[in-house]
């Protein structure tokens, strides 16, 4: 998938169908409380698949010409069940997000 810059590629509360991986530019990533610049190699889309019936949390948006991976649900459910690896890598990236994102005492 490639989008040009400022085109939306996800909608907070739409649902979520995949993830996506950030092949080349760059997105941002925006949600009530803020906002994270993600580049090559960086994913999004990911909690929905851990949430069946989940929807989107944040607006994604192309900062620049951006190309992406789309992963369908059913098929990245496969690779992360079939390679632990995969799985706690995104699981260590949500973590640091998460913890990134809180704010600070």
């Amino acid at each position: 998938m490639t989008s040009e810059a400022g085109q939306i590629l996800a909608l907070e509360g739409d649902p979520g169908s995949g993830m996506f991986v950030i092949l080349d530019g760059t997105v941002s990533v925006e949600w009530r409380g803020g906002s994270v610049e993600l580049g090559p190699g960086d994913f999004f889309g990911e909690l929905t698949l851990l949430a069946p019936g989940g929807t989107r949390i944040a607006r994604v948006r192309a900062s620049s010409h951006v190309t992406c991976l789309a992963i369908p649900r059913d098929d990245a459910l496969s690779l992360i069940e079939s390679e632990p690896s995969v799985a706690l890598a995104m699981l260590k990236e949500i973590a640091r997000r998460f913890a990134s994102a809180l704010p600070e005492a």
